[in-house]
């Protein structure tokens, strides 16, 4: 039954769909990004909360006694700072 040209049409039986993409924006945008992160593959977007607290892992290695050690365990203790320290020195040379 479709109306005829000079009718006017009923629109009491249209039903309209919402779109939830813009409740979904407006729920990132209450979160803002410590950082946007701008790559040729896409955005990558930091938030405070993502971060990882890097110093408790370095207190458990701090806890360790090197002079309590025998030989072996010692060497190997050694050469984790020596790498870790060596490390640390190349991704700040890289990073400037």
């Amino acid at each position: 039954m479709e109306p005829k040209k000079d009718e006017p049409s009923d629109l009491s039986e249209v039903i309209l769909n919402e779109n939830t993409n813009i409740n979904t924006q407006d729920r990132k945008s209450l979160k803002r990004p410590k950082r946007v992160l701008h790559f040729s593959d896409g955005d990558l977007e930091e938030y405070s909360d993502d971060e990882i607290d890097i110093s408790d892992t370095n207190k458990v290695a701090n806890q360790v006694d090197p002079k309590t050690l025998n030989w072996l365990p010692w060497a190997w203790y050694r050469t984790t700072c020596i790498s870790g320290k060596l490390l640390d020195g190349c991704d700040y040379t890289a990073g400037s």
